[in-house]
């Protein structure tokens, strides 16, 4: 086993349904509170990628201070995730599981494997995907969604504060269930902006890993000191965040169709266009359509500034608490 890529941190939890196994005839050490999960999934180490045999798919993305590629391709033993960004790297993905070739220095493959390397596993099995934090209420798991700098972390940051618990940062799977789809935990951490950092967990950015080496956003570990545990969810709900420019006026919470809801759902999926190219395209639209039918989305439109996160953090509770008398 190579230390720098496989001994991460919180091997021994589920992530997004899965139980993880190390080596081709290892596993990680059971936790106490684990539960049974949709599937196992082995990950060993690559000591060099496979030879590509077609490129499926490809997307760049660009801002002021990152650049990121990404590439899906077909292999002789399955697909292969080429990941170039702050970490470089691959997923290759076989029928036995996922095997992870990643460069020194940079950021670490988990960073990658618990949004993208896992998504693409998943979405092979027929789990939907979405771009968005999973919180529980008590009742169930409710999904915030929202493009990024638009204060996804920091209202997940002050959920957390206000009593609910993290369930997923950045990425949440929905598993098919007999009663609806329920959300699985994932690694326990939240990426939080430095001022969210101070305000609502009164810590110094500085003591904290950052996500990027570029990027200002840090990692809170959130146990033993933040939340609690929990195991699958019932899926309740999806909140899509309109934080408006101006300062002041009123927080207004409203029910979106079902076909507004299929459209942001498509817009937040993890793995963009790629869905096509690996012949997913077809029953994913079903599995989402399902969705969209049974699961409430509204959308909360409030004004910017941080003083208003109570308010809008009360105006959620309320709304769930509203919800689940009404269940």
């Amino acid at each position: 086993m190579c230390p720098e890529v496989l001994n991460w941190r919180h091997l021994d939890r589920p992530l997004h349904g899965l139980r993880l196994q190390i080596g081709q005839d290892g596993m990680t050490p059971a936790s106490p509170l684990q539960v049974a999960p949709e599937w196992p999934l082995r990950l060993w180490r690559n000591s060099r990628e496979p030879r590509l045999l077609e490129r499926l798919w490809e997307k760049t993305d660009e801002g002021k201070r990152y650049r990121s590629r990404l590439e899906i391709h077909r292999t002789q033993s399955g697909l292969l995730l080429k990941i170039d960004c702050e970490g470089k790297g691959s997923f290759e993905y076989r029928p036995e599981g996922i095997g992870v070739h990643w460069q020194k220095g940079g950021t670490e493959a988990d960073h990658y494997f618990q949004t993208l390397g896992a998504a693409l596993w998943l979405e092979l099995k027929g789990v939907p995907c979405i771009h968005a934090n999973a919180l529980d209420t008590g009742e169930g798991a409710i999904g915030l969604v929202a493009p990024s700098r638009t204060g996804k972390s920091t209202l997940t940051g002050a959920l957390l504060d206000a009593g609910l618990a993290v369930m997923t940062d950045d990425m949440m799977a929905l598993h098919p269930h007999r009663e609806g789809w329920r959300v699985h935990p994932a690694w326990p951490r939240l990426r939080l902006w430095p001022d969210t950092v101070q305000l609502l967990f009164r810590r110094l950015p500085e003591e904290l890993e950052r996500v990027h080496r570029r990027f200002d956003k840090r990692v809170l570990e959130l146990e033993p000191t933040h939340g609690r545990r929990v195991g699958p969810r019932p899926l309740k709900g999806f909140y899509l965040l309109e934080r408006r420019g101006e300062r002041q006026g009123e927080i207004r919470i409203t029910r979106l169709s079902a076909g507004e809801a299929m459209v942001h759902l498509l817009q937040n999926s993890m793995l963009a266009d790629a869905y096509r190219p690996l012949k997913l395209e077809a029953g994913r639209l079903k599995r989402l359509a399902a969705v969209a039918e049974s699961v409430p989305f509204r959308r909360i439109s409030y004004p910017s500034g941080l003083e208003h996160l109570p308010t809008v953090v009360q105006a959620i509770l309320g709304r769930e608490r509203g919800a689940a008398r009404n269940d």
